[in-house]
């Protein structure tokens, strides 16, 4: 249910710091779509969703060592900031993943 309105609600709570932490989400039992990849050296770019709903893109820093179960489709548990991603001259939706259980 992420989208880019909840998205323009959530900023309307901003700024984000200490004292007002940006908010964070949890969702279970989500797959990747095949997309994974590592980035960089450390980082991991996917796609993520649960079956029969849309994917939304998704960006774990420091967590290629999740990759092989990321990649095998094993279903995860993510926590999870939402945000705006630029690039190449479009905006898309994605997942700032903090925290990944498999």
């Amino acid at each position: 249910d992420m989208s880019f309105e909840l998205y323009k609600e959530l900023m309307k709570l901003a700024p984000f710091g200490p004292g007002n932490m940006t908010p964070v989400f949890i969702a279970k039992g989500l797959t990747d779509s095949g997309w994974a990849k590592i980035v960089g050296t450390t980082h991991l770019k996917m796609k993520l969703g649960e079956p029969g709903s849309p994917f939304l893109d998704a960006i774990a820093f420091g967590q290629a060592h999740h990759y092989e179960a990321i990649s095998r489709s094993i279903p995860v548990d993510v926590c999870y900031t939402l945000d705006e991603n630029h690039w190449n001259g479009k905006v898309s939706l994605q997942m700032l993943v903090k925290d990944i259980k498999h």
